[in-house]
């Protein structure tokens, strides 16, 4: 009789069961977080209309990679009051820039992204190359 006072009931042992899982599962590590921080990035753009001939610029911007609103996005702020969010896979892979045909590659340190917007008769094009500044963790 005194051990099965001590045992644990089959329903408490599916609660805590599932407060383990819980808890195991919210301290895995988020594959985008290598990419979180901040970044210098040269950026070269191209456009043209048909009304105006192609202009082409470069600059040099210190920004911020951050975490997106989903599990598989950043916010890739390249220039001042912008962030382009993308999605990314964990090798890096960037794809889907919204209404922009995006594509580029996140390394540890370096980024690379190519961007392209336009409708008939007007096209922009965005050339990236990001290095992660040191220390730049958030």
């Amino acid at each position: 009789m005194f051990l099965k006072k001590k045992l644990m009931k089959p329903q408490h042992f599916f609660y805590y069961l599932a407060i383990i899982t819980v808890l195991f599962s919210a301290c895995k590590k988020d594959y985008r977080d290598k990419w979180v921080g901040n970044w210098n990035f040269e950026v070269k753009s191209t456009s043209w209309s048909m009304e105006m001939d192609a202009k082409i610029d470069s600059f040099y911007f210190s920004g911020k990679i951050s975490l997106g609103d989903n599990f598989d996005q950043l916010y890739i702020n390249f220039e001042e009051n912008y962030s382009l969010l993308v999605t990314v896979d964990e090798s890096g892979k960037i794809s889907n820039g919204g209404s922009y045909y995006t594509d580029g590659q996140l390394g540890k340190e370096k980024v690379y992204i190519k961007i392209i917007t336009g409708t008939h008769g007007y096209r922009s094009e965005y050339a990236i190359n990001g290095i992660k500044k040191r220390g730049g963790k958030k």
